[in-house]
Parts: C-alpha cells; structure tokens; sequence
C-alpha cells in the first residue's frame, strides 16, 4: 500500500512540473530605423504603435516590455544610431529582466505626390526574433491606409498624417507576432474537454474615423473569445477587417454592440451572408428640426 501510494504521488508530481518548465515569456519592443524615411523611435508615431503592441501582447499572455527597461539599466543612448546587431546586444545585456523574445519594429512614411494634393501612409515592418539564438520567427510587413494631404503639408503636418493612418494598424501587426511566439504547451487540454471551434468572420466598420475605430479595435481584441484579427482594408471611415471569434455570429453581435453602447457611439449592426456590416448613427438635433418646420408654415 506504501510503495502505490508513493508511485500514485510520482505521477502526481511529474504532471506538475510542466508550470515550472513553460514560464510566461518576457517580450522586448525596439525601434529600428533603417532609413532616413524611417520615423523616429521616440516620436509620437512610433509610440502610438508600440504602446497598442504593449497592450495588445500584454492581454495575449506576454510580459512585454518597451526601450524603457533599457534605460533603468542606465543605458544612455540614441537607438536610431544602432544597426540590429547592436540593439539585439542591448537586448541581451539587460540585467533588471530576463528577455526571450525581441520584437524590432520600424516606420517608413511613404508620400506620393499629385499636382494638387498628395498622400501619406506607412510602411510597417517587424521582426520577432529569439533573444538567445537570434533565430528570426517571423517578418511581417504592413501598409497603412492613405491619408490625404494639401501639397502645403510638410514637416510637423506630414508627420501628424503619418500618425493617422498608423491609427488601426496594431491589430493586424500583434496578431502576425503572437502567432510567430511559441504558445504555452502546459495549456493542452484534455481529452474531455470540448474544444471550441474558431469562426472567422468579415466585419466593416462604415462611418467611423481612425480614432472611433481605434477604440473598437481595443475592444475586440479584449473579447474572452477573441482568436486573431487582420486588417482587410482601410479608409478614412470605412474599415474591414477578418475577426476570429470562439463563439457564432450572434454572440459577437452583441458583444460589439455592448462595446459600442458603452463608447456612446450610436450604430446599427446587420448580417449579410458573408459579412457584418457596423454603420455608425449619425442622430440629428431634434431641436432644429422642429424649428425648420415652423419656418416652414410661416411661409
């Protein structure tokens, strides 16, 4: 009896040490500029982006961390004069944590001119590595909407249309890297739990600009049954994107209409057979209606 109940607490304990072996991983964000089109690591553009990964990474699972754990090493440096080999020594020399995983992100403005106007987007590239090995896991490249612009538009004016079409795109980008880390092998079900299935659905957003849209995303990437999102398409009020969700179409319906009714963002949700369409309300003031009308009979 004493030699089974030893075995029994063995097996026990060996199906314990799986917790101990698969940590949560520590993720590092780094600016790369790799040319003179590139943005700069501390600009608002660039912040924009990383603070959405920040986010969006942290919600998936990850400790993830930004070029501010660099400086509390006292490190003083201008990173956009460092080429990847360097920011990847950086990255390995940082004492306060333990990195795993080193995501380098970088911003190019693209501007293509017309004779009375011009357009402005970016051009998205990150690379997942493994801190130890170096090995790259993945390179994704994205590009933003256009943004259009008056042919006076420079400098400070260029770079704020920069950061609006930038507006949306993390999304797309955390899913390309969340996919490129390994998941936590511990977090295997068993046999008899049921597996949900994944549904992808095609959902346009029509009527709302880059921030209301930025806001939206948020919410849907913190849904408990989200899976992935990716970036179809983009204007300046009119978004589509391909949504994983756990659940069917109704569920989802309403979990974005609640997300919408707390933003007090008024909308109307419909399914056609292969999309839901999200329009956003515009309500008219009621006030000045009734007042048009007695104009009206005073004619």
């Amino acid at each position: 009896m004493r030699l089974f109940f030893i075995a029994l607490v063995g097996i026990l304990l060996s199906g314990c040490t799986c917790s101990s072996k698969y940590k949560t991983q520590n993720v590092l964000i780094m600016s790369e500029k790799n040319s003179d089109s590139s943005q700069h690591g501390n600009n608002k553009s660039t912040r924009l982006v990383t603070n959405s990964l920040v986010n969006q990474l942290n919600t998936a699972g990850f400790n993830v961390y930004d070029e501010t754990v660099v400086t509390l090493d006292d490190f003083n440096m201008n990173f956009d004069s460092y080429n990847r080999r360097d920011l990847i020594e950086i990255a390995r020399n940082i004492q306060s944590v333990d990195i795993d995983y080193l995501v380098l992100l970088n911003i190019d403005e693209v501007i293509k001119q017309s004779p009375y106007t011009q357009h402005v987007s970016s051009e998205v590239y990150a690379t997942t590595l493994a801190l130890d090995s170096g090995k790259v896991l993945n390179t994704s490249q994205i590009t933003s909407r256009k943004i259009p612009a008056p042919t006076s538009c420079l400098s400070n004016c260029i770079n704020e249309k920069v950061r609006d079409s930038l507006k949306g795109i993390s999304g797309e980008l955390a899913y390309k890297i969340i996919n490129a880390l390994p998941q936590e092998q511990c977090a295997v079900k068993s046999k008899n739990t049921p597996i949900l299935a994944t549904n992808n659905f095609s959902i346009v957003f029509d009527g709302f600009n880059g921030n209301e849209y930025s806001l939206i995303e948020d919410h849907l990437m913190q849904l408990s049954e989200f899976k992935g999102l990716r970036l179809v398409e983009s204007s300046l009020t009119n978004t589509e994107i391909m949504y994983s969700y756990a659940k069917n179409k109704s569920h989802l319906m309403r979990a974005i209409r609640a997300g919408l009714t707390r933003m007090n963002l008024p909308n109307q949700i419909r399914f056609f057979s292969d999309r839901i369409v999200v329009t956003k309300i515009s309500l008219r003031n009621s006030h000045s209606e009734v007042g048009v009308l007695k104009n009206i009979n005073d004619w």
